[in-house]
């Protein structure tokens, strides 16, 4: 019975590269200090089975990842396996094949190639799929466009958590780029040879920084109309962090609070309200107190008047209905019925010998109005 260590290796498969089986890589006797290697072809495990029949050679070969991990271990070969691995005069031997004996050169370069190989066969990632876990916004003329500065410092903060080099800042920029920005990127590109992201940031905020004063109107002018209190609160904070990131603390409280309407404005202590969550939890009981609105009615959409909401619209005029029209009044209002009683007077008057004249209906003309209105007041009295 002999005492000896083996050495397991994770390592490519000789018939599939990308595959990463368990090998033999060593073996060593215990009294010796001389280490033997198995050649790739004697190295799998289904050449060892015996050995493999040991429980310690079970555990080392168990999770044994990543690639060109090494695992080594103890153990004692009983007469039989001692057979296998070491001849009569205890030579390493193993299927007829003699092993060869590692020198101090190949056991330093032993334990630094499995590192370099590593390195060499992980396969490189693109710069596409590693900032796809980057969280930043879009910018362009739709998207994110109001403050540069405050977009590329959110673009290298990402940068240094994923482990971008800074060398390759302004190749990932242009993943994040569309419409104009994406035009100057293109253009910038294309007259110029300069890597460095000094270059590149800085002629970004040349073409970008500047801030018009549309964006301090969209964030100061915002107020409260309608809705939630708690939307409108995360909307202005919104604006203000987009014109400026950096505003005080105070300064955004007060922007929200003037904001609101005055009769809410004034149940807010501003001597009590000092940070900004203190502010929003004010805001969300604001919010809570306030009387449910109809889904009706509110600031952006009214309600509107129902129809035939007056009691005289609610009701057909039967003059007009026995006449074949479909108006709503009251019969003593209608003007229908007074202008043909005055047409039949008129056509009953036997002073009107008008040939030309004809018992039909006639616009009523301004010049009759007075008459009018007297010959209704009448018939409203008679009524």
């Amino acid at each position: 019975m002999v005492k000896v260590r083996f050495t397991f290796c994770a390592e490519p498969s000789l018939t599939n590269a990308a595959t990463t089986v368990t090998h033999v890589i060593s073996i060593q006797r215990l009294d010796e200090e001389s280490i033997y290697t198995f050649p790739p072809e004697l190295r799998s495990l289904t050449l060892h089975d015996k050995l493999m029949l040991l429980p310690v050679a079970k555990a080392a070969k168990k999770d044994l990842a990543p690639r060109w991990t090494r695992r080594s271990f103890k153990c004692i070969l009983d007469a039989d396996l001692e057979k296998l691995y070491f001849d009569e005069c205890d030579n390493p031997i193993f299927n007829g094949i003699l092993l060869n004996e590692l020198d101090q050169e190949d056991i330093r370069s032993q334990h630094s190639q499995p590192a370099a190989d590593a390195a060499s066969s992980a396969p490189l990632k693109s710069l596409a799929s590693i900032v796809k876990d980057a969280v930043v916004p879009k910018f362009g003329n739709k998207t994110y466009s109001s403050n540069a500065g405050a977009w590329l410092d959110i673009f290298e903060s990402e940068c240094r958590r994923l482990l971008i080099d800074e060398d390759r800042y302004w190749e990932a920029v242009r993943l994040f780029l569309e419409e104009s920005a994406e035009k100057w990127y293109n253009t910038t590109r294309l007259s110029s040879t300069t890597t460095t992201w000094n270059f590149w940031r800085q002629s970004f905020l040349e073409n970008f920084g500047t801030q018009s004063l549309a964006a301090a109107r969209s964030a100061f002018y915002f107020k409260y109309t309608s809705g939630s209190l708690s939307d409108y609160a995360q909307h202005k904070l919104n604006l203000l962090a987009t014109y400026n990131p950096k505003m005080h603390e105070l300064d955004r409280i007060t922007q929200l609070a003037l904001g609101l309407p005055r009769h809410l404005q004034d149940r807010i202590n501003l001597a009590e309200t000092t940070t900004l969550g203190k502010m929003l939890s004010t805001i969300n009981c604001l919010d809570s107190t306030r009387p449910p609105q109809s889904s009706s009615t509110n600031a952006l959409n009214p309600a509107k008047p129902a129809p035939f909401s007056s009691p005289r619209s609610q009701h057909p005029c039967p003059y007009c209905k026995r006449k074949g029209y479909e108006r709503y009044r009251f019969e003593k209002d209608c003007l229908t019925k007074v202008r043909d009683a005055r047409y039949t007077r008129n056509s009953a008057n036997p002073g009107n010998n008008n040939p030309n004249y004809s018992n039909v209906n006639k616009a009523i003309h301004s010049f009759d109005l007075e008459s009018l209105q007297q010959e209704i007041e009448t018939v409203q009295k008679n009524a």
